[in-house]
């Protein structure tokens, strides 16, 4: 199954939430990432984030579980 990907902030307040990124608001912010995931089905979001803590939360949809690899880029030049 597709993984599901939350963004919280340190409060625990959510972000942004992604679980297709091929069918997500941010699709344009995603392919000018020069690297998205290779599979449309995956789980992708582009945030621009302050200082603090954040969590990144991955489940599987309906509560389903499994192995996932999550990475975070710094896309700023």
């Amino acid at each position: 199954r597709i993984p599901v990907l939350e963004l919280r902030d340190g409060s625990g307040n959510l972000l942004a939430v992604n679980d297709d990124w091929a069918n997500s608001s941010q699709v344009s912010e995603i392919l000018a990432s020069t690297i998205p995931p290779v599979n449309s089905l995956e789980s992708a979001i582009v945030a621009t984030l302050g200082g603090g803590n954040y969590t990144a939360i991955v489940r599987g949809v309906d509560g389903t579980s499994g192995v996932a690899l999550v990475e975070v880029f710094d896309l700023d030049p």
